[in-house]
Order: C-alpha cells, then sequence, then structure tokens
C-alpha cells in the first residue's frame, strides 16, 4: 500500500440501520482501523433507513430514497472518481453490473450446516444458496472469518479466486487500571450472545441447573443478549430457574456494561456448534475471562489452547467444565494468563492491513 493516489471507499450501510451489535460493530472496528492506516481514503456509505447510532466523522453517509438504491446511487456517484471499490459488509446484497470493484464479506455459510435451519421447505434452502452464489458470482473478492468458513466457502460455492480470511480483532476496550481475571470473589458466570438453538442454550441451562440443585456449585448464571424463547420448554426452564435464583436475563448489555461482567465473572460459558468466526470467547479472553467453549467449527482457531473445551452433548464434560472453574482459583488464573495472550494474536491493525491492501489489488488491476 503506497497511499498516494486518492481512493474511495463506497458501502452498504444498512448494517448500521439496527443497533450496533455483532458484524455492524466489526465493520465499525475495520473501517475505522483503516481510517488510522491510511486517512486519505474516503469512506461513503449507502442506506435507504435511518442509521440508529452515530458514527465517526469520516464515515460519510448517503440516504437514497428509491428502490434501486444500491445500484444506482454507485453507479451515479462512480464517474471521475479515480480508484474506488465497493464492499459489503454483511453478506450482500450485491447489484449486477457494478462499474466498479466489489469486495463483500461473507461472514459464513453456516445455514447450510445446521440440520434443520430451513425447514421442510427445499425451496427456501435453494433460494439461500442460489442468492449466495449470485453474490460471490458479482465480486472481484470475498472476504471471510475464518479458515473454517473459508473452507466451507469452497466446497459449497464457485468461486473466481480463493475467499482471502480476515480475522477480527476484539471490539471491547478495558478501563485504565481494571484489573483482569479479578474473579476471586465473584459469584456468576456469563453468557453472551443470542438465544438460538445452535448456541447450545439448552444443554447450558439444564447443566446449570443441575449443578445447583446437586449444590455443586454456588454461581448464578448471568445472560446476555436479545432473549429469542424458541421453546415452550427454553421458556419454562428460563422462569424457573429465574424463580429459584439460579439464572438472571440482563438483555442487550452496553460495551462498558460487558467488560465488567467479563472481569468479574468466574468464567464464559460458550456452548455454540456452529461459528463463522466467535466473537465473545475472543473478547472474554482479551478482557480476562476464563472460557469454557466447544470444539465446533471456527472456535479452535479464535481460542487457541487458552479455553476448556467440552462436547456440549456430554452433560458431564459441560459440568465437570464448570465445576472446576467454580472452585479452582488457579485454573482460573491460569486461562486467564493464556486467553490474554491469545487474544493479543487477533488485531484491529492486522485485520485493516489486509483489507486495505487486497482491496489495492483489485482496483488496480481494473
Amino acid at each position: 500500500m503506497n497511499g498516494k493516489h486518492a481512493r474511495t471507499l463506497f458501502f452498504d450501510a444498512t448494517i448500521f440501520e439496527i443497533p450496533l451489535t455483532g458484524v455492524g460493530k466489526t465493520t465499525l472496528f475495520l473501517y475505522e482501523a483503516c481510517n488510522k492506516i491510511m486517512p486519505e481514503i474516503s469512506f461513503v456509505g449507502f442506506h435507504k433507513g435511518n442509521l440508529k447510532n452515530s458514527y465517526p466523522r469520516f464515515l460519510k453517509f448517503v440516504q437514497a430514497d428509491n428502490a434501486c438504491w444500491r445500484k444506482e446511487n454507485l453507479q451515479n456517484l462512480v464517474p471521475n472518481l479515480g480508484l474506488a471499490i465497493a464492499h459489503f459488509p454483511w453478506n450482500g446484497p450485491v447489484p449486477f453490473s457494478m462499474k466498479i470493484p466489489v469486495a463483500m464479506t461473507l461472514h459464513d455459510v453456516l445455514p447450510l450446516e445446521i440440520s434443520g435451519y430451513f425447514g421442510r421447505n427445499p425451496l427456501r434452502r435453494w433460494a439461500f444458496t442460489h442468492r449466495t452464489q449470485q453474490n460471490i458470482s458479482r465480486c472481484n473478492t470475498i472476504f471471510t472469518d475464518s479458515d473454517y468458513s473459508k473452507k466451507m466457502i469452497l466446497t459449497k460455492f464457485r468461486v473466481k479466486r480463493e475467499p482471502v480470511v480476515n480475522y477480527f480483532g476484539a471490539t471491547l476496550e478495558i478501563p485504565e487500571n481494571s484489573k483482569r481475571g479479578n474473579s476471586n470473589n465473584s459469584n456468576f458466570f456469563v453468557y453472551v450472545g443470542g438465544y438460538d438453538p445452535r448456541k447450545g442454550i439448552m444443554p447450558m441451562l439444564k447443566t446449570f441447573i443441575e449443578l445447583r440443585v446437586q449444590k455443586r456449585i454456588e454461581s448464578r448464571l448471568i445472560m446476555t443478549g436479545s432473549p429469542n424463547y424458541f421453546s415452550d420448554e427454553l421458556r419454562k426452564l428460563l422462569i424457573q430457574s429465574e424463580k429459584a435464583g439460579f439464572v438472571e436475563q440482563r438483555g442487550y448489555v452496553s460495551d462498558s456494561e460487558l467488560v465488567d461482567l467479563y472481569l468479574n465473572a468466574r468464567g464464559l460459558i460458550y456452548l455454540s456448534k456452529y461459528e463463522g468466526f466467535g466473537l465473545p470467547p475472543l473478547e472474554a479472553m482479551h478482557v480476562g475471562c476464563p472460557v469454557v467453549t466447544t470444539m465446533g467449527t471456527s472456535l479452535p482457531e479464535v481460542c487457541g489452547d487458552a479455553v476448556l473445551y467440552v462436547d456440549p452433548d456430554v452433560n458431564q464434560q459441560v459440568a465437570n467444565a464448570i465445576e472446576a472453574l467454580e472452585k479452582s482459583q488457579g485454573l482460573r488464573s491460569l486461562l486467564v494468563e493464556k486467553g490474554i495472550k491469545q487474544a493479543r494474536k487477533f488485531s484491529w491493525e492486522k485485520c485493516a492491513s489486509i483489507f486495505l491492501s487486497t482491496t489495492e489489488a483489485i482496483e488496480k488491476k481494473r
């Protein structure tokens, strides 16, 4: 990257029309890191709905008022701009016949892997596959979040060139003078994420409740994230466990609240079977919170040897890991130390450097 010529990055800003979590946060952190490395780039985001948050001044936004806004607004602004590229950070959709190079971040193709995701309607699976293939075919390059996601994309779709793996960094800032791993006197574990069957919510709750009933642990489980009561069994289980004082649901929490939870929790319990990346375990390790998780999909890439791995379908493995974290300060301290070291392998500077060098290369080829 020489940074000597003007560049314009157009991006689909619809991800910023919803509360800033997950993909929205990582997109914002990526662009901020790019701006620090190469501040001469112009960032122009297109959207149709209202933006839900405030954003740094280096990001410019254009709000459209027509149904074909993705294509028509880009096409109208492209002439006489010099080098330019369009980025679709949220798995598309990519318009047909773009006049500038296109990059898309395809975070994962997990719907094709999760049993029962499309119900009993094969047309839903076909529609997802067809739409994803169209988006891939319209791109000059594909970014994805992990080697696992790259492998799945190559297995299930036709690509012009191999996807570029670009790992995220942590999005949480740790306050100065915070003591990471300060879990000696805490009395809770934490779960972070949406309520989704693939996240292992049911086995986590059942095991945790069993441990409390058997008096093998004394901690509570604090659950954060958007509540989605996907079954009557889940709803009843949560009602009963809250009445018993075993579980507390917090819903969405601010970043500062989440950092405080990580700093003081005995551990993060994250029994997900399917992940394209796995931001909660990375951020827990970054802050200094021990992690119990699974070997599913991309999680070993993120967590390395710095966590306790369990099979979420083997109740005894999960129970033993939770009990061990509750009772052993030595184990918690070891995992905190290893987790902080592992999390340092993932940085936004690295992520932005890969993004900038890859996009510059495809711009120059046009």
